[in-house]
């Protein structure tokens, strides 16, 4: 390995100065309607037939016409590895043909108890590093949030452990409320700030379906809360806009969404009769101690009445999907844990409606009861409780003005496939700039149509889209550009083999993880193509030490808009950089800084560099340090996926103060 010159990094530098799953489907001929079917031991059941089901609208049994099961296995989930890079992001958007389920994880930061905040965080983080499958397209959102970066799907459990970490109590909390509520006489009235808190949770819930509708694979949310009671009490304002605070509303969208709720009561296991701690001595020495006893009884079997009444709500959501509710457990993980269980399998019946179904009555559409009996001793069932005498509505047509198609791209958690865009975001930090992304975005020239423009030329127009979105759900500014793109005949096929690059800035002001987009659209076919990619931002102002983002680069004759695609051929020497920001710098003499490359292939470390010292600052900015060497593995490296680990070490810092790290993914394949 060799040092490379200051020249590797100039891009860097210069940069800084300048469904087919299936739902509740309702139609005029048709109810299809999911069910889970377990055993003695909660496994599912998948050799059922059509006569060993009976399904019952209103009460009235009807023939089931078709059924059909799904069967989507839970593997095992091993225990993260310390030595293992679980923290490595994945820079590539997810496909929409990767995932297998799509889970909502809500937190509801509105009615959740500082306790039972802590226990939450905990069972998330479980379910994160042993839970989750591959394939899992996961959301962990908090009722308060705005779906800022680290609000969206995603299968990095890096960046949903970051979410977690974001999880904060509340002090205005329903959960702290009802037990003040429990304090006064007959259990007290419910306060303006608690009813308005239920509404706002209410709508979070309605967004989070909402945003489910779309989204592939078997969807379900898993709801974690200490109070969630039916809004019969809801303020004037909340009822005012009917439907939005029903429960039953809610349920229905869930239901005609195909999302199933499991909800998990955040308290735990409570007891409310006289402890050996409590203190009833003076009561009982007093003038009335029978009364005094009693009113103490009273109080603690009245708390219990009230814990009910609060989860009635998760109890209702839970049962009207199908799902279920998870109360006196301090194990809350097991609501995650019974999710998935009840995802590995489930049944699809369908049944034709009578006429009737869907007659209004004054103008009201009339709620019918869903039942499904499996006649097979020893089974349970569980299913959607009813719908609403609505046929589906069609869906909306497809977008067609062009600003619309770019901003539904951009909206969208998958990476559209029409063209294929690549995108590669790096941290930077200039002085005169601040922080900043350098989004390098390759175009697949295979995707776009070009048009002869004169004799010897050819032209293609493309609309490009890049933003970034912030922690607090807030985009920075939009950077949109217009195109055109014009080769010689000659260079046509060389050019569309090996694509286009362009190179964006996006300044940002704030430190935190952001989720970069981009879109791009052919002017002449009017095809689409994104990508995504989340970008942490560290706070450079705070004088800790920092690292940019990797640039990789091939050293191969040849080799073109590599860095931006992070793939490379086999057998050719490598070559990285970064910058290193606040290194501690005795004047211009060497650091005591070491920098390290580590590759790792299926989560094993298979090759790992010796330390390398900083050096001398270059120049007169001692506070932006570039670091740049060349990795050479030759043949021994097979062709396939790896990641690039690359950490600072400050000899001289408080053994407290973790090494510095940043990682990137890259690809090698085999040389032509």
């Amino acid at each position: 390995m060799v040092a490379r010159s200051a020249l590797f990094l100039c891009a860097l530098v210069l940069s800084a100065q300048t469904s087919s799953e299936p739902t509740l489907r309702i139609t005029v001929n048709l109810i299809q309607v999911d069910a889970v079917v377990t055993g003695k031991q909660g496994h599912s059941v998948p050799d059922l037939k059509k006569e060993d089901f009976e399904v019952l609208e209103d009460g009235k049994p009807r023939k089931v016409e078709y059924l059909s099961y799904i069967a989507a296995p839970v593997a095992p989930v091993a225990p993260p590895s310390a030595a293992a890079p679980t923290a490595a992001p994945s820079l590539a958007a997810p496909r929409e043909a990767d995932a297998r389920r799509s889970i909502a994880i809500v937190v509801d930061d509105f009615g959740l108890s500082f306790v039972s905040m802590h226990f939450v965080r905990d069972a998330l983080r479980k379910f994160v590093d042993e839970q989750m499958q591959p394939g899992d397209l996961v959301a962990i959102i908090r009722t308060r949030g705005g779906m800022g970066a680290l609000e969206q799907y995603t299968m990095d459990k890096r960046l949903l452990r970051a979410a977690i970490g974001r999880i904060r109590y509340s002090l205005d909390s329903r959960g702290e409320e009802a037990d003040l509520e429990s304090q006064e006489e007959g259990g007290g009235a419910r306060t303006f700030r608690g009813r308005s808190s239920t509404f706002a949770t209410m709508l979070a819930l309605r967004r989070v379906v909402d945003g489910l509708k779309q989204m592939p694979g078997r969807k379900s949310v898993l709801l974690f809360s200490d109070a969630l009671r039916p809004p019969d009490d809801i303020h004037l304002a909340a009822k005012r806009l009917g439907s939005l605070g029903s429960l039953r509303s809610l349920a229905d969208q869930a239901n005609r969404a195909a999302v199933v709720f499991y909800t998990v009561h955040g308290r735990g296991t409570e007891t409310f009769a006289l402890k050996a701690s409590d203190n009833v001595g003076p009561l009982i020495q007093g003038d009335n101690p029978g009364g005094s006893l009693a009113v103490i009884q009273r109080n603690r079997y009245g708390l219990g009445a009230q814990r009910v009444a609060d989860r009635s709500g998760l109890d209702y959501l839970a049962r009207e999907t199908g799902g279920v509710m998870i109360a006196h457990d301090n194990d809350l993980s097991a609501g995650a844990s019974q999710a998935l269980k009840d995802q590995s399998g489930y049944y699809l019946l369908g049944y034709r409606p009578p006429e009737d179904s869907f007659v209004t009555k004054d103008g009201v559409s009339r709620y019918h009861a869903l039942k499904v009996v499996v006649k097979r001793p020893g089974l349970r069932v569980r299913t959607r409780a009813g719908y609403f005498g609505v046929p589906d509505s069609q869906p909306a047509p497809a977008e067609k003005d062009r600003v619309s198609r770019l901003m539904a791209a951009l909206r969208s958690p998958f990476a559209a496939g029409e063209i294929n865009l690549h995108l590669t975001g790096l941290f930077g930090n200039a002085a005169d700039m601040g922080s900043y992304i350098h989004a390098m975005l390759h175009i697949d020239g295979r995707g776009l149509t070009f048009a002869d423009d004169g004799a010897d030329w050819k032209k293609a127009e493309v609309d490009l889209v890049l933003m970034a979105i912030g922690e607090d759900g807030v985009a920075t500014e939009m950077n949109a550009r217009h195109y055109q793109i014009r080769v010689s005949n000659r260079e046509y096929d060389r050019a569309v083999k090996n694509g286009f690059l362009y190179r964006l800035i996006c300044p940002v002001k704030k430190p935190g993880a952001y989720q970069v987009r981009a879109a791009v659209r052919d002017s002449n076919s009017d095809r689409m193509g994104s990508a995504s990619q989340f970008v942490g931002i560290p706070n450079v102002a705070s004088g800790r030490m920092a690292l940019s983002g990797i640039l990789l680069e091939s050293r191969t004759q040849g080799a073109t808009g590599d860095s931006a695609l992070r793939v490379f051929p086999q057998g050719g020497p490598l070559a990285y950089g970064v910058m290193v920001y606040n290194p501690r710098l005795a004047g211009l003499r060497a650091s005591q800084i070491t920098i390290q490359a580590q590759l790792f292939r299926g989560g094993k470390s298979v090759w790992t560099a010796p330390p390398a010292p900083l050096g001398p600052a270059p120049n007169a900015d001692l506070l932006r340090v570039q670091f740049a060497e060349e990795l050479d593995f030759g043949t021994s490296m097979p062709p396939g996926e790896y990641l690039l680990r690359i950490t600072a070490i400050d000899k001289t810092a408080s053994k407290k103060a973790p090494p510095v790290t940043q990682w990137t993914d890259f690809e090698l394949v085999p040389a032509n």
